[in-house]
């Protein structure tokens, strides 16, 4: 009884091979806004994350910057620095220097009114965060939309972007520059003949390697304009179209490709091209049965293979969201994808990791107990290490205490550091999800397929035990249960064991 009365006290009873290298950082009281949307490995095998930061007068931004706050991967703060930087994007370049050692740089656009003119601003910093150059080159290109679309090109070393112009309707422009914002090649294509939008989180990706090509998705929006494909168009290193693909669900069937739903491809290392998507099936019974897939695809978007990391049926009350772009290892590769609770507002983040083949390994999920939102970027570091960063934020209330900066650290096994304890924020690393929470009659589980789940027991907060299943199925039974609250505990065969808090309706 003591033992379900302590479960409770901490909601999540995380065993130690499921803990998290873990670093969280509430808002300090000179910047008390901000959020990480970028993060990089160190020369000297640390992690900097890149925190946007600002205060709120009169419902204006000001003060506006960056915080570079640099950790281990234990989560300890080592350092951190304000650098004066308004040219904070989604997508900015935050990386390392190419070209010398002990350096980065972070990178983005910004305008400035008294010319009326776009400039391209790099920040270059050491490892140690002092400040050793700052850049600021003018952007001549036509109709230039500081919303366009960006990478850093490891294998040319250059940034490409595309967007679509501001001053000529339907027309696309693609360059290629390098580091200290010179552009190196531009193009502009006028494709009258496609009305598709344009938004600045269409997915560049790399086509191929030799030749090295890219290539850009544009996606249509069904609400503006119906009927409309999306298209890939795909260009050279002097930014010349090579093709244009016309996209739409239909094209594959038996891969149920929906490249709209989703907008994460990625070119990888062997020359084929992931993507994570929400597919759609009709079902036997009428309807529609929702899926998040990873497929892969030659360089002619031939589908050679697909894994379905999720195919549960959520509804009003539940939903599931690819949230990152696949993230590429040595043996395999990462997803990311997120789980709400529309009605608890909490969302639980799942990493799955597949090998070459697409054989799902192993899969964990990150549990939040104040809301997770935003996972600003995802890496593996040179020892083979997922690095995670991301934040919790609600710029449309200001509420102060809702900011959080966030770093998790998985190793390659899916194992987590052992010295980090768990918080209210993040509270758990498990190898399984399960959903619905609250339940009606039965609940739906996914374990990792690197576990072997022995039995699942629910008791009452008294102590009692309501329910036992040896677990050989999918489901848990919860119709016998009456409303109310419980403790779930989850035992593996390897004597690690996870109780949580169910919810009965």
């Amino acid at each position: 009884m003591k033992k379900i009365f302590l479960a409770l006290l901490i909601v999540l009873t995380v065993s130690a091979t499921a803990q998290t290298g873990k670093f969280e950082r509430l808002p300090n009281d000179e910047f008390p806004l901000h959020s990480s949307l970028h993060s990089l490995e160190t020369s000297d095998g640390n992690i900097v994350l890149m925190e946007e930061c600002f205060n709120i007068v009169d419902g204006n931004h000001v003060d506006a910057g960056v915080n570079l706050l640099k950790i281990n991967t234990d989560g300890e703060l080592l350092s951190s620095k304000f650098v004066e930087f308004k040219a904070m994007q989604y997508d900015n370049p935050f990386i390392k220097n190419p070209f010398e050692e002990n350096s980065n740089l972070m990178a983005g656009f910004i305008f400035n009114e008294s010319e009326a003119k776009y400039y391209y601003t790099a920040v270059f910093f050491d490892d140690e965060l002092n400040i050793t150059e700052t850049v600021e080159t003018p952007i001549e290109a036509e109709g230039f939309d500081e919303y366009c679309d960006l990478f850093f090109d490891k294998n040319s070393n250059n940034i490409i972007m595309a967007y679509k112009s501001k001053s000529q309707e339907n027309t696309y422009v693609y360059a290629n520059m390098d580091i200290y914002g010179k552009i190196l090649n531009i193009n502009c294509y006028s494709m009258p003949e496609y009305s598709t939008t344009y938004t600045y989180d269409d997915p560049l990706f790399v086509h191929s390697v030799e030749p090295l090509q890219y290539g850009c998705v544009h996606i249509s929006s069904p609400s503006v304009i119906p009927n409309e494909p999306n298209i890939i168009v795909i260009f050279n290193e002097s930014m010349e179209i090579v093709e244009v693909k016309e996209m739409d669900a239909e094209f594959n069937a038996e891969y149920h490709f929906a490249i709209g739903d989703s907008k994460q491809m990625t070119g990888m290392s062997d020359g084929s091209i992931m993507d994570f998507s929400s597919i759609h099936s009709t079902k036997d019974s009428g309807g529609i049965n929702t899926y998040l897939q990873v497929t892969r695809y030659d360089k002619d978007f031939n589908a050679i293979g697909y894994a379905r990391v999720t195919g549960w049926d959520f509804g009003e009350e539940t939903s599931c969201l690819v949230e990152y772009l696949p993230v590429e290892c040595k043996d395999g590769v990462y997803v990311i994808w997120r789980q709400d609770d529309k009605k608890e507002y909490t969302y639980t983040y799942n990493v799955s990791k597949l090998d070459n083949e697409l054989n799902l390994r192993w899969e964990r999920s990150i549990i939040t107990d104040k809301v997770l939102n935003v996972i600003g970027n995802a890496f593996v570091s040179e020892n083979e290490n997922l690095v995670i960063s991301g934040c919790k934020s609600a710029y449309s209330d200001y509420e102060i205490e809702d900011h959080i900066t966030m770093c998790l650290v998985i190793d390659k096994d899916g194992v987590m550091n052992e010295t980090v304890s768990t918080s209210e924020y993040c509270a758990a690393v498990r190898p399984y999800s399960f959903y619905p929470n609250p339940a009606n009659d039965k609940i739906h589980m996914r374990i990792s397929p690197d576990m072997s789940c022995e039995k699942v027991e629910i008791f009452g907060l008294d102590g009692k035990l309501h329910h036992e299943q040896n677990f050989n199925l999918e489901t848990v039974n919860t119709e016998g249960l009456s409303t109310g609250i419980y403790m779930m505990k989850v035992q593996f065969s390897d004597g690690t064991s996870y109780t949580e808090k169910l919810i009965k309706k």
